[in-house]
């Protein structure tokens, strides 16, 4: 496997003019390279992705292309609203809160899985019970859930340790074939499910799914191809060459202004709920200060990154949240190297994703961070060595993106000090009380006003202590071909409206 190591001692830029334009004048010879395919209507729209898709499995998946993937063949008791993330009933008909511990939820009649089984209380029931279960990586999500009774057979009762107020939105989670709900874990393709899709055929670099005749929603008109494609100009030559339909944050910003210009593609884009953002190994005594921290915030200039890098479609990040209106972390290299100036030289590592862009962009930030006296060292690695790197904690910077923190509850998973790995995702194993009791005390309150005001509370803290380094919101992205037009991500990035597209 190979791991690129850059001392970043010499001087990094972000992209010439030259550099851009040799990438677009290259776009713009593409087509004549690649012709469009032929019958193109009748074949199945291609999702096309730059990772490869280990499990669909809901219970275990956790890589962003795979979650994606998974929800065309599943659905939960309450689906996400694709424009607004609200929770509304899905497989359930309705739902009411008992008291602040038990809510009660109604099935819809006469739903099925793919197979025809139609679904009853014995599936949610033995659902969950899989997603509580070690196996599942899901388990840390429905702690708070004492038990799961079946009432009658057309109604089920969550019960809860303690108040719980997003307890709404993670009954999202895909519902399962009872039997296959007690089976262990797996990549998922025989997965019964309630989407709008079956899966035809599953390999870690091609899924094929097909319109389910039974399940949630109308049928989907179109069968779905989910490829992988490591690599960006093969990409790029897909979409020209009308192989492929839709690309999402897959193109290289600099980019996108040669697709806008091609007859048959589109690009469109949507303000994401996602969060790029440095997370820091609070485990090494330098990084354990919040003074280095602040001081690498502030040597990190996020308009300049948005405005170039990015080509203005993303945002310059104050907090975590997305929506929280707040002014955003300033660049002052002359406060960073102030804050630095009693610290003995630092030399920090910092791990990235082996994507092009993503590459660009660390070496760029370590530009900026030797600017302040801070020698970075990048090493780029593929997805599953990357999450075993983290998770080890060998590392003392990481480049990474929150996909989704629409539900700020989120959070805890990867900031509370009881969710270190295994456990969960805080990888950088932060110890902040203060934090805690504000993760803890939004969890539980279900009043939605007093909710907003905590985690506005949370998020200013956040940006004060600097746990993790926020950086920006990016867009989410898609190139589009005319086959798939009307085709516009959820601000989450899933790809619901696939089911819709006519």
């Amino acid at each position: 496997m190979e791991i690129q190591r850059e001392r970043m001692r010499q001087t990094t830029t972000a992209p010439s003019w030259w550099h851009k334009a040799t990438l677009l004048f290259g776009l713009a010879l593409l087509p004549a390279c690649a012709p469009r395919s032929v019958g193109a209507k009748d074949r199945p729209l291609e999702v096309i992705v730059s990772s490869y898709i280990d499990t669909i499995d809901p219970r275990v998946v956790v890589e962003v292309s795979g979650m994606r993937a998974s929800r065309l063949a599943h659905a939960g008791l309450l689906c996400l609203d694709p424009k607004t993330l609200a929770p509304n009933p899905c497989a359930a008909e309705s739902y009411r809160w008992l008291d602040e511990r038990r809510l009660r939820v109604q099935l819809r009649s006469g739903v099925r899985f793919h197979s025809g089984k139609l679904l009853d209380v014995h599936d949610v029931v033995e659902t969950f019970a899989s997603y509580k279960r070690p196996d599942s990586r899901r388990s840390s999500m429905f702690e708070p859930l004492a038990r799961v009774d079946a009432e009658g057979d057309s109604a089920i009762v969550f019960t809860l340790v303690r108040p719980y107020a997003t307890l709404l939105t993670d009954l999202d989670a895909p519902i399962l074939r009872a039997d296959q709900a007690r089976q262990a874990v797996g990549t998922g393709e025989w997965l019964d499910g309630l989407g709008p899709y079956r899966v035809a055929k599953f390999a870690p670099h091609l899924v094929e799914f097909e319109p389910a005749e039974t399940g949630i929603g109308p049928r989907a008109r179109h069968s779905v191809v989910v490829r992988t494609v490591t690599d960006e100009n093969a990409r790029a030559l897909r979409l020209l060459s009308g192989r492929a339909d839709i690309s999402i944050d897959q193109v290289s910003p600099a980019l996108l202004p040669g697709f806008e210009r091609q007859r048959d593609l589109s690009v469109v884009s949507v303000a994401s709920t996602n969060v790029v953002y440095l997370l820091v190994n609070h485990d090494r005594p330098a990084l354990k200060r919040q003074g280095v921290r602040k001081a690498i915030s502030f040597a990190i200039d996020r308009d300049r990154i948005s405005k170039t890098f990015l080509e203005n479609r993303a945002r310059p990040a104050a907090g975590l949240l997305p929506f929280v209106p707040q002014e955003a972390q300033r660049f002052d290299a002359r406060a960073s190297r102030s804050l630095l100036r009693d610290e003995p030289h630092l030399t920090l590592s910092l791990l990235t994703s082996n994507d092009r862009g993503r590459v660009t962009i660390a070496r760029f930030l370590a530009q900026l961070l030797a600017d302040v006296g801070v020698t970075i060292e990048i090493v780029a690695l593929e997805f599953g060595t990357l999450l075993s790197r983290l998770n080890g904690g060998q590392y003392d910077l990481a480049l990474l993106q929150l996909p989704d923190v629409s539900e700020p509850n989120v959070l805890g998973h990867f900031l509370h000090s009881e969710f270190v790995p295994p456990r969960g995702a805080n990888r950088g194993h932060v110890a902040d009380a203060a934090l805690d009791k504000m993760i803890d005390e939004g969890r539980g309150e279900l009043d939605l006003e007093l909710r907003r005001a905590l985690y506005k509370r949370l998020d200013a803290h956040i940006r004060e202590t600097l746990p993790v380094i926020p950086l920006w919101h990016e867009d989410h992205v898609a190139v589009v071909s005319a086959r798939a037009s009307g085709f516009v991500p959820a601000p989450d990035g899933r790809w619901s409206l696939l089911a819709t597209l006519p």
